[in-house]
């Protein structure tokens, strides 16, 4: 998956992924979809493929946290961030 979501980001933004770990996956039975979220930095300059996306977004992790997301991401998102308070 990490070649995939590489491939999209690029397509789709215009910038490079740099992926340093695969942090999570998961699946949904309900919608037959698979996630896999990563740890890494965008690189470069956003340019949204229109037909593609509506919009796009950076956020700290505890903005992240407040959104409303699907696939349990805020769970995964409060993983990581006592991952790295710890670290």
């Amino acid at each position: 998956m990490a070649r995939t979501a590489i491939r999209e980001v690029r397509e789709e933004t215009g910038l490079e992924l740099i992926i340093e770990r695969s942090f999570w996956r998961g699946h949904e039975s309900a919608s037959q979809r698979s996630v896999e979220m990563f740890v890494g930095q965008a690189v470069g300059n956003l340019k949204l493929q229109a037909s593609e996306i509506d919009e796009a977004a950076w956020f700290e992790i505890d903005d992240a946290i407040a959104l409303d997301l699907a696939y349990r991401c805020k769970d995964r998102l409060m993983e990581l961030k006592a991952e790295r308070e710890t670290a």
